[in-house]
């Protein structure tokens, strides 16, 4: 079984961590969580991916993009920080992940909610080690958008939160199965990154080496 290290988002500002595939599976309660990438660094880790490589006119954006470069390690541990310092439990879970070194591991966020997925997981970075799509052997990144229904005490509410009357009825215990869908894999951007430059001579050389 493949072992999954899941990132589940119930909303927002919490985040559940759970080990798959390594026993029976483990999960923490729900932890704070604080997007710690701005909006603004996104648009720029966007314009650094899409745009540059594409629309590059001058001197200025050579600068641009080099100066980017050197925040992507700040961004990766930010992020890393933001999940797995937030309790014990969550940093055992990543540590038991890490260390299996097993092929075909893999990360997954989860979530319902736009401004969790719109954080670049792909540069979680460990902050003693290296981005985690470096890791040998491989550990792939997903991201899916996953509704999920909670618990009603008292049969449904009268309406959804997208307006509309949902479609089933039961009693508290039974609910509908969540609805995942991917919206990204690490494989693409992990190579966008690396290829670029900017990046290679801001790493180290047993970083690179990995590769």
């Amino acid at each position: 079984m493949t072992m999954e290290l899941c990132l589940s988002f119930p909303d927002p500002a919490h985040v559940e961590v759970e080990l798959i595939g390594n026993g029976r599976p483990q999960r923490t309660a729900p932890l704070p969580f604080e997007s710690p990438i701005a909006e603004a660094d996104q648009d720029e880790l966007h314009w650094y991916l899409e745009l540059y490589p594409v629309h590059y006119a001058t001197e200025l954006d050579d600068r641009r993009a080099a100066g980017i470069a050197l925040r992507l390690e700040h961004w990766g541990r930010t992020l890393f920080d933001a999940v797995f310092k937030q309790g014990y439990e969550a940093a055992d879970l990543y540590q038991r992940f890490a260390r299996a070194a097993e092929p075909g591991r893999l990360l997954s966020i989860d979530s319902g909610h736009p401004s969790v997925l719109a954080q670049p997981w792909e540069l979680l970075r460990h902050p003693e080690g290296t981005w985690l799509f470096l890791a040998n052997p491989r550990i792939s990144t997903v991201t899916a958008f996953t509704t999920r229904t909670d618990t009603w005490a008292s049969g449904p509410p009268a309406r959804s939160p997208r307006g509309c009357t949902p479609p089933w009825r039961g009693p508290a215990t039974v609910r509908p199965a969540p609805t995942r869908v991917i919206c990204s894999s690490s494989t693409t951007t992990a190579k966008s990154i690396w290829s670029r430059p900017h990046c290679w001579a801001t790493c180290s050389t047993s970083s690179r080496s990995r590769w």
